[in-house]
């Protein structure tokens, strides 16, 4: 296509999708902890938690918190939500209907923040639309394969071009060649990585 408008369109579609799924774009977050509250906001540039560590100072070693979902939480005790208060043990994720991300933890915190601690830090991705003007796919990718893959792929079923299945068969492979080569970085240069979580949307 030469739509402009159209081709923006469609990489976005694509690179939030990306940034979802491999470890493209991260930074972490220390969230301020209170004890009233089991849920935070992220906002809706956060995409996904790929871990979360319970830290109680600046040079304390972190307790992991695990990952989990609102259905195992109640498959596991349908008390949970009344449960004591204490440092988080678990966290789950899910989107609102506006499209905000929230964290959630069980158990609610039982001491607040004061001073940067205690806090729980996430390494989560961010997704930042491409501009007419701010079009650079993030560093960790080797080149653009995986961005033009995806691209024509999605336009092709749009359009029900004959070969859009194939299209698509090109975009799984090469984010599986994406995949390979992540984790074969990660292994060499990221070895404190405590959790790795990607779970379904909850909307109200």
């Amino acid at each position: 296509t030469t739509d402009s408008t159209l081709q923006l369109r469609i990489a976005n579609i694509i690179h939030k999708q990306l940034v979802e799924e491999f470890r493209l774009a991260t930074t972490s977050i220390d969230l301020t902890l209170d004890t009233t509250n089991r849920e935070y906001a992220l906002g809706e540039t956060y995409v996904a938690i790929w871990s979360a560590g319970y830290y109680t100072s600046a040079t304390a070693q972190p307790f992991p918190v695990y990952p989990t979902s609102y259905d195992e939480l109640d498959e596991e005790d349908a008390g949970w939500r009344n449960s004591l208060k204490g440092p988080p043990r678990m966290f789950y994720e899910w989107q609102t209907s506006a499209g905000g991300a929230v964290v959630g933890f069980d158990k609610i915190p039982s001491v607040a923040t004061d001073t940067g601690y205690p806090t729980v830090r996430l390494i989560v991705s961010v997704y930042t639309a491409f501009t007419a003007t701010s079009d650079t796919i993030p560093a960790v990718c080797r080149d653009n394969t995986v961005y033009v893959d995806g691209m024509a792929s999605l336009w092709a079923k749009w359009r029900n071009k004959p070969d859009w299945k194939e299209r698509i068969e090109m975009f799984d492979l090469a984010k599986n060649e994406l995949g390979t080569y992540r984790a074969r970085r990660q292994r060499r240069n990221d070895p404190r990585v405590m959790n790795t979580f990607r779970m379904g949307s909850r909307s109200i």
